[in-house]
Order: structure tokens, then C-alpha cells, then sequence
């Protein structure tokens, strides 16, 4: 059986890959081209495809080892390239591959290690069918194929440690206390109640800048605003198609829908009540480089977004001025912590810090704690006048308090535990299922019949009973003696897309297989009801999106 070894490398946090990966013949050849400090790599911006990471990353094994002749590829490559590619592949004249997430099914024969660099990041998550994670797919081909595997991260996932411990070694590099640069926390409440950008920030800005260091002002909201709220009703305006909230762009001077692309103007009064009191709320990038253009009007300010960086051109320009240093304060998303060569910054400010922790998602804790790691991770050290400020509402949070006290035994902790509690992985299997169509009572029908069979193939006896005392849409979960849990059906966090209704149904398993089957068996008896009624059935085995 295959080896797995996860690693732990904090001091390639700013580094950190994402979606790519290594194949290859010969471990010890994999090896001579990864050493740890060779190894790390960094990725372009996350719209400008993968394959700029895979054809950096192949250069520095090149680089690096001049004895291995690796070779690049994605799904951007030509059909000609691809082809050769297989050619070599199925010659055996290929020592190391270096790929996305599709590498991973390439046809190589005699693998003697499968390194999988950001092993945590979503990337590796293929959205559309089939829907597989390149991570877990490694871990079956290392098993059959008798290979290493090493899963790298600089902030590896629950699952992964959690798998490791039954089966692996988990290899940890700390970062030295003496590399990281200090941290503060700013408890937002206690500040003015319309600042974005609070009076320790401002401080901390106008010291970096006087002494010309660069600051970074993170916020992974773009546009001028997340919503536009009626301070009379409280309505929100939504997109007619998805019904979700649309975010104001000041740019654009109007609402835009980040789903679907729908546009409408900026409204002068509540389409519900008629109110005039209309009022801005949750702050995004463009309302961020605004105040600071405000507070500091001879600095120079870039914004680095999705709507900056749309263009290919237009994103080039702006790396171009990043590093040749033509700035002094940057406003940027996620972005940025997947740029290779990212300058380290005096001053990192992370203006909303727990705006990740609202998302309803079980991972949202994980992923705004590796986010701030990331974000921390390009301030200078502390002994370089590093400094880092963390604006927050929930400064109790694990999250936020690990982050505080460099402790991440303070975030695993509490994490783990609140996932066991209420029934997460990786103590359990998720296995997410979604309902859709353009007739709303269809699609809700749909979805309460799926329920109904799922809990029918654990307990026929007990559906009944429960049918005859209460509508089955009050069901909110059932524990069966299986080991199986269903949830649900309940409207989709995005409960209408694009003119298709959506509900959203939740299995959770203690036992993979028996999760796996009562799925398998009940979606061919929907699919044969509904056949004709142009009801779509989806199954996303251990999501990482709620759709």
C-alpha cells in the first residue's frame, strides 16, 4: 500500500500552490527535483487559469535539477501538445509530470511518487461533472499503484490530517517566532460605527508610509458594497433570476448580480415600500481604496479584484506596477495569495476579517483561518518593523484568537470539536444533493420525495408513522440506526439560479458505504419518475459548496 505523508510547511505559506501536482516514475527522481526549499511554488491570479502555476513550477525543477527534463500539463494545452505529451507518457520516456488537477489521470505506469502541493485549496475540487477531488483521487492511485504520496500545504485540511493519522506521517516545519511580524487584533465594536478603516489601522498606515514600507489593505469582498438595504423595511433588492442580494459596484453606479451578470440601476427609493432611506452595507474593495485614497491622497493606491484583473491585459499592467514597486498601499482580494514573487509588505491590514466566518458553509472557519495565515504570511518580519492588524467583529472566535496568539492548537481544538458535536467531517461522510428545475412546487415535490425514499431505506416503518403525524417538509433530520442522517430538503443558499429553482438536501453517513448506496440506489428511482419533467437530479459526494 501507498505511503502518505502530509506536510506541514509554514515557511512556504506566501508560496502556497494550489490545484497542482507532481506524477512521477521514479520517487527518487520526484525527490531530486522537489527539494524543500526548491519545492514551493506560488500560482498567478486564480481567473488566469492553473497553468501558470504548473509551467512555473516546471521551470524550477528545471532550475533546480538539471538531470530531470519535467513536463507541463493543463487543459490549456494544444491538442498537438497534448498528444505528444501522451506519446512520451505511453514511451515511458517521462521522469517527472508537473500538473493541474487533471494530471492526476494520466496513464503513467510505474509512479513512484504523487506530490500534491496545496493539498487544502479548493482548486483541486472539480465543480462540474464529474465532480472528484484530485486530492482523494491520488490517495486511491497511490494505494493501487504501490506510490509515496505526500500531501504538502502550508495549513493542511482537517480531512487530511485526520487521514493521515490512521494511515501516514505527518512531517511539521514551523515558521521561526523570529520570521513572523506582529499581530494585532481591533475589536471593531469598540470603534466609530461607520469607520471601514479603524484609528490603529490609519496609525499603523501612516507610519509604514512615512518610512516607505508598503501596506496591503486585504478584504476578499469586491465591489463598493455587498448590499443596499431599506432602513424603512428592511428589504434588500435582488436579482430577479438567482434572488440573491446585489452588490453595489460604484464603478459601474449600479447593482450587479455576481451569479448571473444581471445589471440594474442604483434605485432611488425601496422597490417594496417605497422608503427613501436606502443605505449601503458590508464594505468591498472599491469602498476600502476609496477611504484610503481619502486618509492618504499622495500615496499611490492599486486595487487588485475580479474586476480590476477581468482582462488579461489589463491584469499584466497591474502585476507589472506591483513588482516594480509603483505603489504604496495595495486593496486586494484572495487574489493576491495566489501571485508568485508578491512583494512582503511593512503593514498588512485585513479590514473584515470574520467576513468569511457568515458563510454557510462547515468550512468557513477552516478557510478563514488559512486565509489570514496566507494574508499574515506576506507582512515582513516583526525585527523589520513587519506588523499586521486584524479588524474584527468576533474577536472571541478560535479562528481569530488562534490567529492572535500564533497557537494552532487553539483553532484545531475548538474546531474539531464543534465538528464531532454537530456531525461534520471528518468524523462523518457529507454527501450533498441538489433538486433543480424552472417549476418551483415541482422541484420542492421533487426534493421531499428524495427525502422521503432516502429515510424509507433505512426505516419504511418509521416514515410512515412520522408522515401520518406531521408534513414531511418539518422533517428537519432523522438518525437512523445505520449510522445515516438526512437533512432536509430546505431551500438552496442560492434558492433560485439563473431561472432554475433549487432545494438543497443534506446526507450524512458514519459508514462511507452506507451513505454512498442509499444515494446510489434512490437518485435511479427519481430519475426514472422525473425522466420527463426536466427535473435534474445533482450529487456532490464530500462537497466543499452548499450550492
Amino acid at each position: 500500500m501507498g505511503g502518505a505523508t502530509l506536510q506541514s510547511d509554514e515557511r512556504s505559506r506566501s508560496h502556497q500552490g494550489s490545484g497542482t501536482g507532481f506524477l512521477g516514475r521514479s520517487a527518487k527522481a520526484v525527490a531530486a527535483g522537489c527539494s524543500p526549499d526548491a519545492r514551493t511554488w506560488a500560482d498567478g491570479p486564480r481567473h488566469c487559469c492553473e497553468a501558470d502555476r504548473a509551467q512555473w513550477v516546471t521551470g524550477l525543477i528545471r532550475d533546480h535539477a538539471t538531470n530531470i527534463s519535467p513536463i507541463c500539463f493543463h487543459s490549456g494545452l494544444s491538442d498537438q501538445l497534448k498528444a505528444k505529451v501522451w506519446d512520451q507518457i505511453h514511451r515511458k520516456v517521462v521522469p517527472v509530470i508537473v500538473g493541474t488537477r487533471s494530471a492526476i489521470f494520466l496513464p503513467l505506469t510505474e509512479i513512484g511518487m504523487i506530490w500534491v502541493e496545496g493539498e487544502d485549496d479548493a482548486a483541486l475540487k472539480e465543480p462540474q461533472e464529474p465532480r472528484y477531488h484530485a486530492r482523494e483521487v491520488a490517495w486511491l492511485r497511490a494505494q493501487n499503484e504501490q506510490a509515496v504520496l505526500v500531501l504538502s500545504s502550508a495549513h493542511p485540511s482537517l480531512e487530511s490530517r485526520a487521514a493521515v493519522e490512521q494511515q501516514g506521517i505527518m512531517i511539521q516545519r514551523p515558521i521561526p517566532p523570529e520570521g513572523r511580524p506582529s499581530v494585532q487584533v481591533v475589536e471593531l465594536r469598540e470603534q466609530g460605527r461607520s469607520a471601514v478603516l479603524s484609528q490603529p489601522l490609519i496609525l499603523a498606515m501612516r507610519h509604514t508610509i512615512s518610512r516607505r514600507a508598503g501596506v496591503l489593505l486585504f478584504l476578499n469582498r469586491k465591489g463598493y458594497a455587498g448590499a443596499l438595504v431599506c432602513r424603512d423595511c428592511g428589504q434588500v433588492p435582488r436579482c430577479p433570476t438567482c434572488r440573491v442580494a446585489l452588490m453595489y459596484s460604484r464603478q459601474a453606479s449600479c447593482l450587479l448580480c455576481s451569479y448571473c451578470g444581471h445589471v440594474t440601476p442604483l434605485p432611488e427609493t425601496c422597490v417594496s415600500c417605497s422608503g427613501p432611506r436606502m443605505q449601503l452595507i458590508g464594505e468591498g474593495t472599491e469602498r476600502v481604496e476609496e477611504d484610503a485614497k481619502r486618509l492618504f491622497p499622495h500615496a499611490k493606491v492599486i486595487r487588485l479584484d475580479g474586476d480590476t484583473m477581468r482582462r488579461p491585459a489589463q491584469a499584466e499592467a497591474l502585476w507589472r506596477n506591483v513588482e516594480q514597486g509603483e505603489w504604496d498601499i495595495i486593496v486586494g482580494t484572495q487574489l493576491l495569495l495566489h501571485r508568485r514573487l508578491l512583494p512582503t509588505m511593512g503593514l498588512v491590514g485585513i479590514v473584515q476579517a470574520d467576513a468569511g466566518l457568515t458563510v454557510p458553509n462547515f468550512q468557513s472557519a477552516e478557510r478563514t483561518y488559512h486565509t489570514l495565515l496566507d494574508a499574515i504570511s506576506l507582512a515582513d518580519p516583526a525585527e523589520a518593523g513587519g506588523q499586521v492588524i486584524v479588524q474584527t467583529h468576533l474577536s472571541s472566535h478560535h479562528a481569530i484568537q488562534a490567529v492572535a496568539k500564533n497557537d494552532e492548537s487553539v483553532f484545531l481544538r475548538e474546531e474539531l470539536s464543534h465538528r464531532r458535536a454537530l456531525g461534520y467531517p471528518p468524523s462523518v461522510q457529507l454527501i450533498a444533493l441538489l433538486v433543480s428545475g424552472a417549476d418551483e412546487k415541482m422541484v420542492h415535490d421533487a426534493a421531499r420525495d428524495w427525502v422521503a425514499r432516502l429515510i424509507a431505506r433505512s426505516s419504511p416503518v418509521v416514515v410512515r408513522q412520522m408522515a401520518t403525524t406531521k408534513a414531511l417538509s418539518s422533517i428537519q433530520s432523522l438518525d437512523r440506526p445505520d449510522s445515516l442522517t438526512v437533512l432536509g430538503p430546505i431551500p438552496s443558499p442560492v434558492p433560485r439560479l439563473r431561472g432554475r429553482y433549487r432545494w438543497h438536501i443534506l446526507v450524512k453517513s458514519s459508514e462511507r458505504d452506507a451513505g454512498l448506496e442509499a444515494v446510489r440506489v434512490t437518485v435511479k428511482d427519481m430519475e426514472r419518475i422525473y425522466r420527463r419533467r426536466v427535473i435534474k437530479f445533482d450529487i456532490d459526494v464530500d462537497p466543499i459548496e452548499m450550492w
